[in-house]
């Protein structure tokens, strides 16, 4: 099967899966109408930013500048998880019955401030046509100055906002919300393209994000 790798990503997710505890979630992308998908989205990126809290407790006894990084990590948990349920959900390919799959490892790190890291990630199916796409704009992501990139997509979507004829399988992702979410909450993506199946042919795409906490 083929597979391409781009960016910081983690290939054996189950070597993670096997020393550390983790959390992990199937949507039937095609069950509901997407306006009820995207409410499940904030309840489930809620869900993983309140269950992350349990592994690093608020507690009243705690100083103001502890207790306020903790809620600031809890709510980066929060956006990147929407962030990448909203674009697995968004670009999945309904042609196939793949289950979107997202998940949460809470790995211990003794470098980091609160002694965690945490890595998201978002797999979905994706057709041969977007896969395509994506992959050029992580390319020019990987090589590019994020604020410059930024302000470049920011003059696309102005442009999109006034073309009524393209629709969501013809515009690619902006990526707006991949630079937020390593300029504000200081991630780091990765990317794994998989051809799973030739018949019928099925092509998937993994989104990570990692980040200390």
């Amino acid at each position: 099967m083929e597979t391409k790798i781009f960016g910081e990503y983690l290939k054996d997710l189950a070597d993670l899966n096997a020393d550390n505890d983790c959390l992990e979630m199937s949507f039937t992308p095609t069950a509901q109408p997407i306006k009820q998908r995207w409410t499940k989205n904030k309840l489930s990126a809620d869900f993983v930013s309140d269950y992350f809290l349990t592994f690093i407790p608020i507690s009243d006894e705690e100083d103001s500048k502890s207790k306020r990084k903790k809620k600031l990590s809890k709510g980066s948990i929060n956006y990147i998880a929407n962030e990448l349920l909203e674009n697995a959900m968004k670009f999945n390919d309904h042609n196939t019955k793949y289950k979107i799959r997202f998940g949460i490892y809470f790995v211990n790190d003794s470098t980091a401030p609160l002694g965690l890291k945490i890595v998201l990630y978002a797999t979905n199916a994706i057709s041969s046509k977007t896969a395509d796409k994506f992959e050029s704009f992580i390319i020019e992501f990987l090589e590019s100055d994020l604020d410059d990139l930024f302000m470049r997509q920011m003059g696309l979507d102005d442009d999109d906002d006034d073309d009524d004829d393209n629709d969501d399988d013809e515009n690619e992702s902006s990526g707006l919300g991949f630079i937020t979410m390593c300029n504000d909450h200081e991630a780091k993506l990765g990317w794994e393209f998989d051809t799973i199946s030739h018949d019928p042919p099925i092509r998937t795409v993994t989104t990570m994000a990692q980040l200390t906490v």
